[in-house]
């Protein structure tokens, strides 16, 4: 993605105060990866660990970066990973993250850190799930209506451009038909459809008929329902400010 917008990528590795604050209790224990066996959980330890999955994040960002030819920039902070997050947040056009932990990577739900980036985050927030990928197909796009729709819209326009030129325009079913600029529109497959509800199930059947890539959706006030939609959605899903 910050290859099509020729954007910069910053990589964000947090090391969690709590899991520190957690190592240094004297009932702490660690699991052993190799025997699953209970041992003493010792800081040092646990800091040369999380040092270790800072350079590994570093070397795979570096990594991606070189092959898409993009510039890339890498930094350690400590603290808390939700707060951390939100505060990176402010620093940039756009966060991405997973959508769980790894502890509940087989749940469809969002995981507490998702959610309180989606919360929080004044940017715009892309949720991925573990083995998704922003591979070229159609973009589609939900419009309620309002100047947060027409973000979406316009933002979703500029990807499906990039993306083969297939865009789907969703409607709930008591929004205005949206308008699409004629100079944005041009020269793309676009489809428009009014989905049966205003409901996440009715958004995910539409997404699975289409053959969606990745879904553009505005964030409102109703955050429930923006969250129960990234939720259902079984694709990548970009929501917008």
């Amino acid at each position: 993605l910050a290859a099509r917008l020729d954007a910069e990528l910053a990589g964000l590795f947090v090391e969690d105060e709590d899991v520190l604050r957690w190592a240094r209790l004297p009932i702490g224990r660690a699991v052993d990866p190799g025997s699953a066996a209970l041992r003493a959980s010792e800081p040092e330890d646990v800091e040369a660990e999380l040092r270790a999955q800072a350079a590994r994040a570093r070397a795979a960002l570096e990594s991606a970066a070189a092959a898409s030819s993009v510039r890339c920039r890498f930094r350690v902070v400590r603290g808390r990973v939700a707060p951390s997050l939100v505060a990176a947040a402010g620093e940039a056009d756009l966060i991405v993250l997973g959508r769980c932990s790894w502890a509940r990577s087989r749940s469809q739900g969002l995981g507490a850190t998702a959610r309180a980036v989606a919360a929080g985050a004044p940017s715009a927030v892309l949720f991925l799930r573990e083995g998704e990928s922003l591979i070229e197909g159609p973009v589609a796009v939900l419009h309620p209506g309002g100047a947060a729709g027409d973000r979406a819209a316009a933002l979703g326009l500029a990807l499906a451009a990039r993306d083969g030129g297939r865009l789907l325009l969703l409607s709930p079913p008591e929004a205005p038909e949206p308008a699409v600029p004629e100079d944005l529109g041009r020269g793309l497959e676009l489809e428009r459809r009014r989905l049966r509800g205003a409901g996440p199930a009715s958004l995910a059947s539409a997404l699975e008929t289409s053959g969606a890539r990745l879904l553009v959706l505005p964030a409102g006030g109703d955050e429930p329902l923006t969250r129960a939609r990234v939720e259902a959605a079984g694709c990548p899903v970009l929501v917008v400010r």
